[in-house]
């Protein structure tokens, strides 16, 4: 059992958390790699979420790997961590002392600073909290101060002063980044009185005497309901009057609300063009009509000189802060009114008692209903060291100050001093792109947060097998809020993520960028690994080395694409290798255009890794209230390599993507019509191919394209999905009857998505594609792209979909997608909504698919999308399988089924057995190779059984047999690759059930060359204490003659090693097996398992 050890035995603080709250010391086993066991002193929490409010740090564990990141002073989500786990001993803060500023890196500026309340400046800006509770100290006296004569001084409101005449001096154009005037703080306490016009005189002048000569002033008066202003013409003020400008009228910068001033009634007027941004302090004060206003920013200018030069201004108000300080320290433990200070206004009402919501003590974590319950086999989360739901520490923790652009990060902003790529960016109603977020609140719950309808995401059967840790972030001049959706698998090592904005303002926000996944790693050698490629050539195995600047892998296409998939794998420490070093894989759960986007810093040498949608062509359009969500990014990490991370999406994809009633089934043994008949499919042929398909133990039947009606060719039909009478008279019932009287299971071919401009549906509806109006379509193989954003084009197909599939002939629908979007707008959406037509349009389909593969459960869904062009994790949640490629060619498919393996399990790739010579490359291959290579997909036959011997359909049953013997170890194995295909001249792997107990073996040469050896195929993955039986199934029939070099096919069997053979799991490991290839496409197959003596 885990031995857990209580968290009170924990040297150091502890996290609070939810998921799995206890400790638990690992075995000796991290990431895959055998390790030396860790110091019983050592403790590790269990996988799930887990909050340190201490330390601010967020702890994401699963069962190999700790990622981890901390709320900074300044309140950015600071990366930390991502790899091996690491025992809660150890503070990760230290973590943070490497960054280092750069010369010209915008700095944070503190809120003491930016107030003008340098004796507050040894707060950041990140303790609002604090700053909260020592403003409240020093603006309140409770009557314990007495004055020189003894008397005890009556209270007072410092804080209520000093607002004021900050607010004056903002009004007269001073930035509200300048300092108060040296003395003004000692001046206000020697007010007791709290004189409203003494406060006037001294913001104005620097002086308590009204005989100033700058106090002396003309004003102008105005007929009364003017809205017009009269500027004084001497330095002085009035006392304020009803209707005249005041402090209480300002907004912070400088900004008032007139009641009719210019414009229209509310229109916000700046007064002085130094007023500077308006940022953090929106909220400090409530404005209120007025028709007059004054300024005289000469005369402040001259009463400012005046205030510098007064002797007594350092000395008096270092004596007023001492006094203050002795006050906060006696008052802190009795100030519990939330922000409001003593004294007469302390109602918080016009006189600016209380302080402004960003200044008041709000920032606590909101732990969630969930967070300080405790898991299956957990510790209280009282023993983790830290009360359940205790506040969090806003004691500075950071080293020193330092700006964005250095630091790693879990989001970023545009245009505050991070110049990588970011996170999102949002344009507000008057332009702007700037909107800096910082940690509000976070949330951890059991499970998963919900998502939005039809949208793919990780599935969980019950709330137990993960954990959801939500952070919320605010950009708190705007109110607008972004939450960050971190969902932690128990059992295994995944982490999933996506983005939130919330429109929580008052006027309508466009998004036009916002990644699924931000991840930023320290600086290291970095590999990036992509599968990119083209039609018939889909998923090739690239792999570079990250160098300073950035590299993109994008799709624009509106579909995930046959050139770049939506995964890419990163090598730490350097290039990539199969099962050693630490790799991270990204997948994104997305099928329309993605984007994913790798800048190494050429200041640091850091990475920064964005991915989700692709941000071209893209903007959504926020009402208040309203709410985007990013797809998911699945991340994956691994110690073990890239095999590792390769294995771990494996299980992810058959335990949480597809459907759960397709959960470790074999795919029937299909033969699709398409190379047999092409368009000249008819009722006859089908049956035929059905008979001569039932002698080879094939399973099902499945009519492709040239079945509806019109669809005599590629350039017509499409849209109209009812049956072509005139090739099939006997309708759908007779059909379906007379293939399942062969034995055959019927499947058909759809493409829902298009539209032919020869259709009824077009003829009836051209309106319905995306187009814009006074523009030329385009089409793609003669096809126009439906306009899926719209409900009654999605209710049209469903509907067509619908009754077809009614008929109960069919067991198989394949959903295909013959071209890209092009002209991607819609008529049934107004211009502010063009921007969101591609996303919408992915959304439609994944609406239609899940609507209808939930109407029809017991039918089995592949989707293709010309060949591999949309085989990514968001379709796999509809559909669990994808046709892999249109190349059925053998020896093409060994590269492109291993590049989809590394994140798609083989029992996701539709694979058939082709024609010879092959179709899309002219090549010739052997029965044997074509199968092994169908065999590591869903196996099944994309040829024309009727003209084929009885020998040739013998053999092609050896085949369907097989399959059958072997499909548990392709669709739950563990997959180990050996041989690479696009380094080696020979492609070799191999799928190991759990434990090792059972295994198959499959190499394939690509080319042989005269006399060369190959090295011996090592395996993987066996239990080294156990004997193996090594059986070669498909022994060849091809030798040659050493002594003249005929060629000999006498049928005879031709081993490699012989029929049978034992050998144990550390020989097979560790000397393995030698491999004598033939001929190009020449293959192998072994079966271990485990040896029984008879």
């Amino acid at each position: 059992m885990d031995d857990g050890v209580a968290g009170d035995e924990r040297r150091g603080g502890g996290d609070v958390g939810g998921g799995f709250g206890g400790a638990a010391r690992p075995r000796g086993c991290l990431g895959g790699l055998p390790t030396v066991e860790p110091s019983k002193s050592f403790t590790y929490c269990r996988p799930g979420v887990h909050f340190n409010p201490a330390r601010r740090i967020f702890r994401l564990r699963t069962p190999n790997c700790l990622y981890a990141f901390r709320i900074s002073d300044s309140k950015d989500l600071e990366h930390l961590y991502y790899g091996r786990p690491l025992p809660l001993e150890d503070d990760l803060t230290y973590v943070a002392r490497a960054n280092v500023a750069a010369p010209f890196d915008p700095q944070p500026v503190s809120a003491a600073t930016a107030l003008g309340l340098r004796e507050l400046n040894d707060l950041t800006v990140g303790d609002q909290s604090q700053l909260a509770e020592r403003w409240r100290s020093f603006s309140s006296q409770r009557g314990s101060e007495v004055g020189p004569d003894g008397v005890p001084l009556k209270p007072r409101r410092l804080e209520n002063a000093s607002w004021r005449i900050w607010g004056m001096r903002r009004a007269r154009g001073h930035s509200r980044l300048q300092l108060l005037p040296d003395g003004t703080v000692d001046e206000v306490h020697d007010d007791p009185d709290g004189d409203h016009d003494s406060l006037r005189r001294r913001a104005t002048t620097g002086s308590n005497s009204s005989s100033s000569p700058h106090h002396r002033a003309s004003r102008r008066s105005t007929g009364p309901g003017s809205s017009s202003s009269a500027l004084p013409t001497g330095g002085g003020v009035a006392p304020p009057t009803p209707g005249v400008l005041s402090p209480d009228n300002l907004t912070p910068d400088g900004i008032v609300l007139t009641g009719k001033a210019n414009g229209a009634p509310g229109e916000k007027q700046r007064l002085s063009a130094t007023g500077g941004d308006d940022d953090d302090l929106a909220d400090l004060a409530t404005p209120r009509p007025v028709s007059q206003s004054w300024v005289d920013a000469q005369a402040v200018e001259e009463a400012e000189r005046a205030a510098i030069l007064r002797q007594r201004r350092a000395q008096r108000r270092q004596q007023s802060l001492d006094r203050l300080v002795a006050i906060s320290e006696r008052a802190a433990g009795s100030t519990t009114d939330g922000g409001r200070g003593g004294g007469a206004d302390g109602d918080g009402g016009s006189g600016g008692g209380a302080a402004p919501e960003w200044l008041r003590p709000s920032a606590r974590a909101s732990f969630g209903k969930d967070s300080s319950t405790s898991g299956p086999g957990e510790a209280p989360a009282k023993q983790c060291g830290i009360p359940a739901g205790g506040e969090i520490n806003w004691d500075v923790l950071d080293a020193s100050p330092v700006g964005k652009n250095t630091k790693l990060l879990e989001f970023s902003d545009q245009g505050t001093g991070d110049y990588r790529i970011p996170s999102f960016r949002v344009v507000y109603e008057d332009g702007s792109t700037i909107s800096p977020v910082e940690y509000e609140s976070h949330e951890i719950v059991a499970g998963k947060a919900p998502t939005p309808d039809h949208t793919p995401t990780l599935r969980l059967d019950s709330d137990d097998q993960a954990t959801t840790l939500i952070v919320r972030c605010r950009d708190v001049v705007t109110g607008l809020r972004v939450e960050l959706h971190y969902t932690v698998l128990h059992t295994e090592d995944i982490i999933s993520r996506r983005s939130v904005v919330v429109n929580s303002t008052d006027d309508v926000v466009k998004v036009d960028l916002l990644s699924s996944c931000h991840l930023d790693l320290d600086t290291n050698e970095f590999h990036l690994t992509q599968l990119s490629g083209a039609w018939a050539r889909e998923r090739q195995v690239l792999t570079k080395r990250l160098s300073d600047g950035v590299s993109a892998i994008e799709s624009r296409r509106g579909a995930s694409s046959h050139q770049h998939n939506p995964f890419v794998l990163l090598s730490v420490g350097g290039p990539p290798a199969e099962e050693s070093g630490e790799a991270i894989g990204l997948g994104l759960m997305y099928s329309g255009s993605w984007s994913c986007v790798a800048e190494v810093s050429s200041e640091t040498g850091r990475l920064r890794v964005q991915m989700g949608i692709n941000e071209q062509g893209f903007m959504w359009r926020l009402e208040p209230g309203e709410s985007f969500g990013s797809p998911e990014v699945v991340m994956c990490y691994s110690a073990a390599g890239s095999g590792g991370v390769s294995r771990q999406m494996h299980r992810l994809v058959r335990r949480h993507v597809i459907p759960p009633r397709w959960r470790g089934k074999r795919s029937p043994i299909v033969l699709n019509t398409w190379e047999a008949t092409y368009f000249d499919v008819t009722h006859s042929s089908t049956v035929d191919c059905a008979k001569a398909a039932a002698q080879a133990g094939i399973e099902m039947i499945v009519i492709d394209d040239g079945w509806f009606k019109n669809r005599v060719d590629a350039k017509s039909g499409l849209g109209d999905w009812t049956l072509d009478e005139s090739r099939f008279p006997f309708g759908l019932e007779t059909l379906g009857r007379d293939v399942h009287a062969t034995g055959l299971h019927l499947g058909i071919w759809v493409e829902p998505e298009m539209v032919s401009l020869t259709s009824r549906l077009y003829e009836q509806h051209p309106d319905w594609c995306l187009h814009v109006p006074s523009r030329l379509r385009t089409t793609g193989r003669n096809q126009l792209v439906l306009d899926f954003t719209r409900t009654d084009v999605r209710a049209n197909i469903y509907g067509q979909l619908s009754d077809l599939l009614s008929s109960g002939a069919f067991d198989y629908v394949k959903w295909d997608c013959n071209r890209n979007l092009t002209e991607v707008f819609s008529q049934a959406w107004s211009s502010h909504h063009q921007g969101e037509i591609g996303h919408r349009y992915i959304m439609g389909v994944y609406e239609v698919f899940e609507r209808i593969s939930e109407a029809f459960p017991h039918i089995l869904f592949e989707s293709c999308s010309g060949g591999g062009g949309r085989f990514d994790l968001g379709m796999l949640y509809f559909s669990p399988q994808v046709w892999t490629s249109d190349n059925t060619d053998a020896l093409s498919r060994l590269k492109i089924q291993w590049g989809t393996s590394l994140w798609a399990p083989a029992s996701t790739m539709g694979a058939h057995v082709s024609a010879t010579p092959n179709h899309q490359t002219l090549r010739s291959a052997s029965m044997k190779t074509r199968s092994l290579v169908a065999m590591c997909g869903t196996f099944g036959y994309e040829l024309d059984p009727r003209p084929l011997s009885r020998a040739e359909l013998a053999e092609m049953a050896a085949y369907v047999r097989l399959c059958r013997k072997l499909s548990h170890l392709v669709t739950g194995g563990d997959l180990y690759r050996l041989w690479d295909p696009f380094v080696e001249t020979s492609a070799a792997w191999m799928y190991v059930l759990e434990g090792g107990l059972e295994a198959m073996v499959v190499a394939v040469n690509l080319s042989r060359e005269v006399g060369r050896l190959l090295p011996h195929l090592r395996m993987r993955g066996l239990d080294p204490t156990t004997t193996y039986a090594v059986e070669e199934l498909v022994p060849g029939n091809v030798s040659r003659n050493p002594e003249t070099g005929a060629i000999a096919t006498d049928g005879t069997h031709v081993y490699q090693l012989g029929a049978k053979m034992t050998l144990s799991g550390v020989t097979l490991m560790g000397a393995g097996l030698p491999i004598r290839f033939l001929f190009d496409g020449d293959s192998v197959l072994f079966h271990l398992y485990p040896h029984t003596a008879q």
